[in-house]
């Protein structure tokens, strides 16, 4: 994934390539650290045009799973199961091939399982929204969304999605002109041991 000058690959192993000039390099596998705890798989990989990408990885003892971003050559980390946005705890990350996406500003997009609304959230720090959820209406028809089963952003945050075979344009996240519009939402991380990094390392 990523479609710049270095392409980044996954393998069955769960090792993230990185080919430069020819030549391939390890970026992650599992054992390296990410926020402080060692990885253990790596669900799913969404790439930019710039070549960075998003990947969703379990990390730690108790396999808490959390969606990354690799840009510039750096780890940071999106959200983690557990943290909460706006007072409701996000649950997990779907792993479904689709349903995770970024662009080259490093924006994500993902389908999240939370304690209230399960649905498309918007990541640009300090920013996270709810773009899009089952039931909500789909724009300019009297449809309801029903099943997401693909999201996307492009270059400049618009987002759409695929609902059971149709492609919905949601708009830009950016300016909030579709579902959540308004400020965005509060992002509070969950609680971490002292001296745990807040972003994200590479060992």
């Amino acid at each position: 994934r990523g479609v710049g000058s270095a392409p980044i690959y996954r393998t069955n192993g769960d090792t993230l390539y990185q080919v430069q000039a020819g030549t391939a390099s390890t970026l992650l596998k599992p054992g390296d650290t990410l926020a402080g705890a060692k990885v253990s798989a790596v669900q799913n990989l969404a790439g930019a045009p710039a070549g960075n990408i998003a990947l969703i990885a379990q990390t730690g003892a108790a396999a808490l799973q959390g969606i990354f971003t690799y840009r510039n050559g750096q780890f940071s980390k999106v959200v983690y199961n557990g943290d909460l946005i706006s007072g409701a705890t996000v649950y997990g990350a779907a792993t479904n091939d689709g349903l995770l996406a970024t662009n080259s500003q490093g924006h994500v997009a993902a389908f999240l399982y939370m304690s209230t609304v399960n649905g498309v959230y918007y990541f640009a720090a300090p920013t996270v929204r709810n773009i899009v959820s089952p039931g909500d209406g789909v724009p300019g028809t009297s449809l309801r969304i029903n099943s997401i089963s693909q999201v996307a952003i492009d270059e400049s945050d618009r987002i759409a999605i695929m609902d059971e075979g149709r492609l919905v344009a949601l708009g830009i996240a950016a300016i909030g002109t579709n579902h959540g519009a308004g400020p965005g939402s509060a992002l509070t991380p969950r609680p971490r041991a002292a001296g745990t990094p807040a972003r994200s390392t590479r060992s």
